[in-house]
């Protein structure tokens, strides 16, 4: 069999995977994707949420498979670029829910990818200014926006509020271990996302904020729908 062939047999294998829910019966695993405009910190703190919530059918692989988590090294990485690419791969690998993650920050094609993200059928899930707001929601309330000091990124100034609490003084974008390291605070950290987007909606403003919550909640009910082993599945 070419490499090829077994590629593909490998994807047809995988949609095909059935885990086993509470009560002996099947259900299919869904063919999710999700884009990450980040290289490093998004894909893996997905990666680790989906193995703490112990999706076994699902392969988070960049190449394919049931969830693919594909870094932000796709033709281009600002957030049009993310959806015309997640557009794509669910016309082309049909997969049933493309969510694609990206920053607000300064990207001037950010409206554009909100619009194309909706008429394309995809979920986007976007951050303001960025997705650290996301892992700080696992600690407080996030009400004023990060445009000071003036002199540091509106991120910049995330992190360094980020790095006032345990375990993450020394908190990069590249640094592994942050889902295990907050996953007992996740609950709290939904409730509050939640919270913070309606209250900005009241206020008629987006930053800051995220849509995060709207990502591991749809993961946490696969778990619970597949029957999935872990914190969040039918069988712990």
């Amino acid at each position: 069999m070419s490499a090829s062939s077994d590629k593909l047999f490998q994807r047809k294998r995988a949609r095909g995977n059935l885990q086993r829910p509470k009560g002996g019966r099947y259900a299919p695993a869904a063919r999710i994707l999700a884009v990450c405009e980040g290289k490093k910190t998004e894909p893996v703190y997905i990666r680790d949420m989906v193995k703490a919530l112990g999706l076994t059918a699902v392969e988070v692989d960049a190449a394919g498979g049931d969830v693919c988590i594909v870094p932000g090294d796709v033709s281009g990485t600002d957030p049009l670029s993310i959806v015309n690419y997640g557009a794509r791969r669910k016309h082309d690998d049909d997969f049933q829910d493309v969510f694609c993650v990206f920053d607000r920050d300064r990207h001037s094609r950010f409206d554009d990818a909100l619009t194309s993200a909706k008429r394309s059928g995809l979920r986007a899930i976007p951050s303001w200014p960025c997705f650290e707001v996301w892992l700080l929601m696992h600690f407080e309330d996030v009400s004023a926006c990060f445009d000071e000091p003036a002199s540091r990124t509106p991120k910049q100034n995330v992190i360094t509020r980020l790095k006032a609490f345990p375990g993450l003084a020394r908190y990069t974008d590249a640094m592994p271990g942050v889902y295990a390291l907050l996953e007992t605070r996740c609950e709290g950290a939904i409730s509050t996302s939640k919270r913070v987007a309606a209250a900005r909606a009241r206020e008629g403003r987006a930053e800051p904020s995220t849509r995060m919550h709207e990502l591991v909640e749809f993961l946490r009910d696969e778990a619970r729908r597949c029957g999935a082993e872990g914190p969040w599945g039918g069988r712990r």
